[in-house]
């Protein structure tokens, strides 16, 4: 007779059905992951219902981690960047919801830096306007133009911090001259030793490198500025109903705190 604190069967299976899952997957990662530890699109098979597996080993069933759920759901919507992509992921379902976070709209942002030439800009939300119980991001970017031996380009960095804790939502972006066409793009959280380092940072504009930088996703080959940029609000924390809201207040050029250069 089965005792009633003592796990059932059926657990003890699903138990031991998720510990080989995990077993599999670290055995095959290595294998096919890139030197950022993602998997790139062409070794995942995503059925009709939106489930994913490895190609590899399809008993395997993977999930997006959290923090990319946005993100997956719009390159599986789109075939061609889909085919572009590496991603992280994990054997265990890593997909939450978010509260919402009030932000200067990134779109804006990276138009305005773009077109006035500033090297390194800070964004936010201005004081008068925020309300108690709701949080408010910062929005660093950054600015740096390339010469190659392959052409010239526009390197894209951007900083997205809650104001409060040790992690940043950090994209990466590098565009053609005409800053229509993006040839690269990628989404990682960086961690810091502390907030007062990174209030440093977005303080100063001055890049720091972290204590520890985890790839979240990953597109290489040409993409259309449009898609970067909804990738990249798909990512940072900033809602995209809300950073639409804040758009159309009058509140700029308000939004826009300052310019270092």
């Amino acid at each position: 007779m089965c005792r009633d604190n003592e796990p059932s069967a059926e657990l003890n299976e699903e138990s031991h059905d998720h510990q080989w899952m995990r077993d599999r997957f670290n055995t095959l990662f290595p294998q096919i992951c890139t030197k950022d530890e993602l998997i790139p699109a062409s070794e995942i098979i995503v059925r009709d219902n939106g489930e994913m597996s490895l190609k590899t080993d399809s008993r395997v069933r993977i999930y997006g981690v959290w923090g990319i759920g946005r993100v997956l759901e719009h390159l599986l919507a789109r075939p061609s960047l889909w085919k572009q992509s590496a991603i992280r992921v994990s054997t265990g379902s890593g997909w939450g919801a978010r509260a919402p976070i009030f932000g200067a709209p990134f779109r804006r942002a990276i138009e305005i830096a773009l077109q006035e030439g500033f090297t390194k800009s800070v964004f936010g939300v201005p004081l008068p306007t925020r309300t108690e119980n709701a949080l408010y991001s910062e929005l660093l970017v950054r600015i740096t133009r390339s010469k190659e031996s392959n052409g010239q380009f526009i390197i894209v960095e951007s900083w997205e911090w809650i104001g409060q804790g040790i992690e940043v939502f950090y994209a990466h972006m590098i565009l053609a001259p005409d800053a229509n066409t993006v040839y690269h793009l990628d989404g990682a959280v960086v961690k810091f030793e502390s907030d007062c380092e990174i209030a440093s940072i977005f303080q100063t504009g001055n890049k720091h490198k972290g204590c520890e930088y985890e790839k979240y996703f990953r597109l290489d080959g040409e993409i259309s500025f449009e898609n970067a940029i909804e990738l990249i609000r798909a990512f940072f924390p900033v809602e995209e109903l809300i950073d639409e809201y804040f758009e159309y207040l009058d509140m700029w050029p308000s939004i826009f705190e300052e310019s270092i250069h």
